[in-house]
């Protein structure tokens, strides 16, 4: 599955750039239309997130040397969804880190485990018009959940 846009090297792109400290004061003679905003970690660290529209991807190359020549450790460089973009919500595409997945199974795995507490101590005291009724029930519950999350 592709997650990335299809982009062309001289047509504009919309991005968010991750970077480690803070830009100096005159960043925007650097920057151009990009915007700036710090983020202070749980650490006390500063993280410095740049987005907009870069003109191209010459351009793109002059501002990851600026990072360089302002000696601020590159963190990310993220290209925004076109789709979203049009909305005036932009989002990052989708990406999962082996650990993102792993959580996510982990959840998955949980979610089963319950549930299947939930029948077992259910097969226990009631009749079987009343388990295939509360089988409907979660079952219906679980797909609702599903689509809530797309």
């Amino acid at each position: 599955m592709n997650f990335y846009p299809r982009t062309r090297l001289d047509q504009p792109a919309q991005y968010r750039i991750t970077i480690q400290g803070r830009l100096p004061e005159s960043w925007s003679d650097y920057f151009g239309e990009l915007t700036a905003e710090e983020i202070n970690t749980v650490d006390n660290q500063v993280i410095t997130l740049l987005s907009g529209e870069v003109s191209d991807q010459s351009s793109l190359h002059g501002v990851l040397r600026h990072i360089r020549d302002l000696g601020l450790p590159l963190l990310e460089v993220k290209i925004l969804s076109e789709s979203n973009l049009s909305q005036g919500n932009p989002k990052m595409f989708k990406s999962m880190s082996s650990s993102s997945i792993f959580t996510l199974a982990c959840k998955g795995v949980a979610l089963a485990m319950s549930v299947a507490a939930i029948v077992l101590n259910i097969l226990k005291s009631a009749g079987s018009d009343t388990i295939v009724s509360l089988l409907t029930i979660g079952l219906a519950a679980l797909a609702l959940a599903s689509l809530k999350q797309d």
